[in-house]
């Protein structure tokens, strides 16, 4: 029996050097939001004349342009601390995959859609999928 591998021919990878960028290009033809994505905090202080006190902006984003955000589940609840059940929409978001620098201590915070329901909510960023891709595949929920 022959051992298995991961190439095609001896000496030749399966998947060509570069496949992922020459692809991606179809894969983002799918992307119909804009989004930007960057710490939820570090910005300079505002004064907000509603609340009477200064308040800290969002920090510089990392990653701004298109995105594709798909629903993954709405019926997922979370406990809060006074112990009350708040449903949780979970949401899969996949970006351009060059978007390395973009971590899960980021937020993402939806500019155009089409969904209008999801222009201006900011998604919590719960995990980064792995993997070859051709789009970097984040994790992200929307606590109503």
């Amino acid at each position: 029996m022959r051992p298995l591998q991961s190439q095609g021919r001896p000496g030749t990878p399966v998947f060509p050097v570069g496949w992922e960028a020459a692809h991606a290009v179809v894969s983002e033809k799918s992307f119909d939001c804009t989004v930007s994505i960057g710490p939820a905090t570090g910005g300079p202080m505002v004064w907000n004349p509603v609340t009477e006190q200064d308040e800290s902006t969002a920090g510089t984003a990392v990653y701004a342009g298109p995105a594709e955000i798909l629903v993954v589940t709405d019926t997922a609840k979370v406990m809060d601390e006074a112990a009350d059940a708040t449903p949780v929409r979970r949401y899969q978001v996949k970006i351009r995959a060059a978007a390395s620098s973009v971590t899960t201590e980021h937020v993402i915070r939806v500019t155009t859609s089409s969904d209008s329901m999801l222009v201006g909510k900011t998604l919590t960023i719960d995990a980064i999928e792995r993997g070859r891709r051709f789009s970097r595949v984040l994790q992200a929920t929307l606590t109503r």
